[in-house]
Formats: structure tokens, C-alpha cells, sequence
């Protein structure tokens, strides 16, 4: 499974926004690519100001349950600080550092780091 993580496959579990295709490859989901996507690019643009807005904006949209949308805001920033939903790879616990994924990622490497830039301004609630 390290050796996957090294070359730039993801070996564990899907992870949301995203689904295995036929040859069982990591893609974007189209719920990925048509919710999730608009949702994390409205946030870096700062149209969406807090996380509880995205959260709402993905109740809405389906992406998650029907639970209230604060529920869904540690999964949301779960997601925003991974890495992963920019077409990167890295697992610390293995000493696999960021490195560039065999998968597409939904965002751009520019809106992950503008979504950076905006959690770690902070009060973003």
C-alpha cells in the first residue's frame, strides 16, 4: 500500500467527491464535479464567506443528508485542507510527503491555496 501512496495512487477507501471508475482508478464523482467543485470554488472567491454557507449550499444541493448544516461543518474543512480533492497525494503517518496524485483532482492547485489562505485567516465560522 506504500508503494501505491508513492506513485501517486490512492489504495484506501474512497473519499467524497470522488469514486472508482471500471479499472477501479480514483476519479471525480459527478456529484464531485457538479456540487462539491462550485461549492469549494465559490468559498476561495469569497462568495461563499463562511463554511457554514458551503455546508448549507451542500445540504441543499444533495451532497450530504438533511441533517442541520453544522453538523457537516468538521467533515467540510476535512475536505478543504486535504490535498487530495487538488489532485495531490501525501500520508504523513507513512512518511509519504505531498507529491502529485495519479487521479484528477476537482479543484485546482490555485483554489486549494486560496482556500488555505482563507481557513487560515481564521473566524471563518
Amino acid at each position: 500500500m506504500k508503494a501505491r501512496l508513492d506513485s501517486g495512487y490512492w489504495p484506501f477507501g474512497v473519499k467524497r467527491g470522488f469514486e472508482r471508475d471500471k479499472d477501479n482508478l480514483v476519479v471525480p464523482s459527478k456529484d464531485g464535479l457538479e456540487v462539491l467543485k462550485p461549492a469549494l470554488e465559490a468559498f476561495a472567491r469569497g462568495e461563499l464567506l463562511r463554511k457554514i454557507d458551503v455546508c448549507n449550499y451542500l445540504v441543499e444541493k444533495g451532497f450530504w443528508g438533511k441533517q442541520k448544516p453544522e453538523r457537516y461543518i468538521d467533515s467540510l474543512v476535512a475536505i478543504m485542507k486535504d490535498p487530495f480533492i487538488a489532485g495531490f497525494i501525501e500520508y504523513p503517518a507513512w512518511e509519504v510527503s505531498r507529491r502529485p496524485a495519479q487521479h484528477q483532482g476537482i479543484i485546482s492547485i490555485e483554489t486549494f491555496e486560496l482556500i488555505q489562505k482563507r481557513l487560515e485567516k481564521g473566524g471563518i465560522g
